[in-house]
């Protein structure tokens, strides 16, 4: 669980650098609510796909590659 967790937050610091945010729905906060452990974790990312690609694989537009 530790490791999904570290997974989680690694994705939603690489989408608030992009300048997004980050918000869990569903099942897993409905758990945290109840003081349950939760199975899975969904989140939805507010920000453009493609300044979260850019972050999250580190593409650098200004050296493309030729």
């Amino acid at each position: 669980m530790l490791e999904i967790m570290r997974i989680i937050e690694a994705i939603a610091k690489a989408i608030a650098e992009a300048g997004g945010r980050t918000f869990f729905v569903g099942g897993c906060v409905r758990d945290s609510l109840l003081g349950l452990p939760s199975k899975d974790y969904d989140y939805v990312a507010k920000n453009t796909i493609i300044k979260i690609c850019i972050v999250i694989f580190r593409i650098d537009l200004t050296n493309p590659i030729k």
